[in-house]
């Protein structure tokens, strides 16, 4: 295997008995990898199936018999039958609750039918379950906004006056209250089935531990799991996406309550509502439920970081990307989806996919160390080839690999098939060039600027007060990455979340670190609901002369309290104050104004051991015409040539 190995994707479903035999055949003519990654989103066994375990162990055989390894799917989420069977309590499977909102009529009453959600991941879902519970029901008096209600006017309604009838592909809901309550507002949390593992269940690493056991005797490459978190279906409301299912489950309540000291069904009511004059309580409850579902995911992804080295070896591949969408246009589900927890799940080699924008992808190279990242991609929907050599030679350019999404990937037909002439060749032929690249690299791209998000502030929908509709087509989380891709196109920065403040970034004085990349100034965005903690982070660092740039106000702290004149200082410390979000080319002219150097170009970038490196625009595998002209350092680059151009460290 070589320094970094070359991943192809390739997602399994019911036809792979007859197909297995062809297509590693295939693959391993027309593709030099070193992994092999198999998921089974499409594929109807259990994971310790003996037919399954059958395949898996032939498919370690071939590859072994030339060199290469397998990287298998690992995933608990894929095995609800299974652990009801090793732990049969109904509250051991995860849960969503929806919110529904009516008017009761004359009689304080009022009937309605919603269609039931199909339980289970993409690929696995099944046939549509009805309620298993009521999370909770509320009558309330709505004042003018819309999401606020009268002071005074919430009450929650008992379960003798909700009855829920399950009619198979939809639900009937029947409020029965007193005709005082006329007119007022209903809002009504039930709980449906997600048809996968509780997530909180204190059974879960135990029963993964089962999975692991299944193939301890196969010669594994790595284990990997692909995007671990809640798969939220999405709807669509004027033409914008949002989320009206929120992770829940007895696992997750009982946690909540011994964090908070309070109950999370008592706290639904502010994920759609605030009491008027108090919507600070409605920030700090949705704060609070996120950091446990981000904290959570951390656990996890730690758990399995630590069991795959334990099970395989030090040298075990472990994979593969956190993120979940992440792209500028879509992404605020991942709140809720992971709790945007990236940055805090360890990797040897850090790992993104799709669009997710660079800044991301060289800040999680930067703090997990390895010598490169990886992004995954399969043509964006596109079913274009020729945006895998773009992908690439991008990828390459900042430091980047590519893991190759798929030799075949069936039911997904926005997943270009590599197994269609040409494409494998072209990869093959494509990442042989970039091996040259490996011989040369010495370390990452050199971004001098930090670029800092409140992750309270872009996150909390009720900041937005859309009510239990959590829109992601234009919300902050947008803006700030539309923000640090467009830094990025002039000067090398990396985008992290304000808990890496608290957790990532080291603050020494007026210096700043993340992993292996040293900093010349920060940028804090989204200041809202801003953790305390971080805050102090923030103030120490400004007190002590680093190069601070602040933008926005904040009137509240992250557990919903009232923010102090400690803002107030913050901002009369830090070295620049935006009061509203910033342009790019102010930014980039306040990084200049700190010192901050223009360290990249169109096609091109320096490295931290002051190397360059420039990579063509690519339409092709190999053969891709770059042209180099710039001045660096005092001196004048000029370059003509194909694919890429390497610069040894100035001075050597």
């Amino acid at each position: 295997m070589e320094r970094f190995p070359k991943i192809l994707y390739w997602k399994w479903d019911a036809g792979i008995f007859d197909k297995l035999d062809y297509g590693l055949k295939d693959c391993m003519a027309r593709f030099d990898f070193d992994l092999l990654y198999v998921s089974f989103h499409h594929l109807p066994l259990e994971f310790a199936d003996p037919a399954l375990l059958r395949l898996i162990r032939k498919t370690v055989g071939i590859l072994a018999a030339d060199g290469r390894k397998l990287l298998l799917d690992i995933d608990a989420r894929n095995e609800l039958a299974a652990f009801k069977r090793a732990y049969p309590q109904p509250e051991n499977e995860g849960c969503v609750t929806r919110f529904w909102e009516r008017t009761l009529d004359s009689r304080g009453e009022c009937r309605f039918t919603v269609p039931n959600p199909a339980a289970g991941r993409t690929g696995r879902a099944g046939k549509p379950r009805g309620p298993v519970g009521l999370a909770g029901a509320w009558t309330l008096v709505k004042t003018a906004g819309g999401t606020e209600y009268a002071p005074g006017s919430l009450e929650a309604l008992g379960p003798e006056t909700v009855e829920i009838i399950d009619l198979g592909a939809e639900s009937r809901f029947e409020i029965h209250t007193h005709p005082s309550e006329a007119g007022k507002t209903l809002v009504l949390a039930a709980i449906f089935p997600h048809g996968i593992p509780d997530i909180f269940s204190e059974h879960l690493e135990a029963f993964y531990s089962t999975m692991f056991d299944a193939v301890a005797d196969i010669p594994l490459g790595g284990a990997a799991v692909d995007e671990w978190g809640y798969d939220l279906a999405l709807a669509c409301d004027d033409g914008l996406f949002y989320v009206d299912a929120f992770p829940y489950s007895a696992g997750l309540c009982a946690r909540y309550t011994r964090e908070t000291g309070r109950t999370l069904d008592a706290d639904l009511i502010h994920f759609a509502y605030s009491e008027e004059g108090r919507r600070g309580e409605s920030l700090g409850v949705v704060n609070d439920y996120l950091a446990l579902i981000r904290r959570r995911m951390r656990e996890n992804n730690r758990w399995f970081y630590d069991e795959t080295k334990r099970r395989l070896g030090e040298c075990a591949f472990v994979g593969v990307h956190p993120t979940f969408w992440g792209d500028p246009s879509d992404f605020s589900v991942d709140a809720l989806h992971n709790g945007i927890s990236w940055w805090e799940t360890p990797r040897d080699f850090a790992q993104t996919d799709e669009f997710v924008i660079m800044p991301i992808r060289t800040a999680l190279a930067h703090k997990w160390g390895g010598s490169v990242f990886y992004n995954m991609w399969y043509s964006g929907n596109t079913q274009q080839l020729d945006t895998y050599w773009q992908e690439t030679w991008r990828n390459a350019r900042f430091g980047g690999r590519t893991h190759y999404l798929g030799y075949e990937c069936p039911n997904e037909p926005g997943v270009y098939r590599l197994k269609h002439p040409g494409g494998l060749e072209g990869v093959d032929a494509m990442e042989r060039r970039i091996t040259e690249i490996d011989l040369l690299e010495r370390s990452q791209p050199d971004c001098r600027a930090l670029i800092v998000f409140g992750l309270e502030g872009a996150c909390n929908w009720r900041l937005r007060d859309c009510g239990a509709k959590v829109v992601r087509g234009a919300g902050p989380l947008t803006e700030v990455l539309r923000y640090a891709a467009g830094v990025f196109e002039a000067v090398l920065c990396d985008l992290v979340p304000s808990t890496e403040l608290i957790s990532g970034v080291v603050i020494e004085g007026a210096a700043v670190r993340y992993g292996t990349q040293t900093y010349d100034a920060m940028v804090y965005l989204c200041t809202e609901c801003m953790d305390r903690a971080v805050l102090a982070a923030l103030k120490d660092f400004a007190a002590a002369g680093g190069k601070l740039a602040l933008s926005g106000g904040c009137r509240y702290y992250s557990d919903g309290a009232e923010m102090d004149k400690a803002f107030e200082e913050l901002k009369a410390m830090a070295a620049v104050y935006f009061p509203e979000a910033p342009s790019v080319l102010e930014t980039v002219t306040a990084l200049e104004a700190f010192g901050v150097p223009r360290n990249r170009w169109h096609n091109g970038c320096v490295y931290q051991d002051g190397s360059l490196l420039f990579t063509a625009d690519a339409l092709r595998p190999t053969g891709n015409w770059l042209e180099v002209d710039c001045e660096y350092k005092g001196r004048h680059i000029r370059h003509v040539g194909e694919d890429f151009f390497y610069v040894p460290p100035f001075g050597l």
